[in-house]
């Protein structure tokens, strides 16, 4: 991985996780980006999603 990153687990609802990086709910510390399974956004039918 690169040194100028920081990777910090997520956990939690998926719905909740996108809602606080498209800033409709607040967190303390707002991610650069987030990965997510593109496999488990299939099963809950959000694979449409922007990237």
């Amino acid at each position: 991985m690169r040194p100028d990153l920081d990777a910090v687990r997520g956990r939690g609802l998926v719905g909740t996780r996108l809602d606080e990086f498209d800033g409709r709910r607040t967190m303390e510390h707002k991610p650069d980006a987030r990965v997510l399974a593109r496999a488990g956004l299939e099963r809950l039918g959000l694979e449409g999603i922007p990237h």
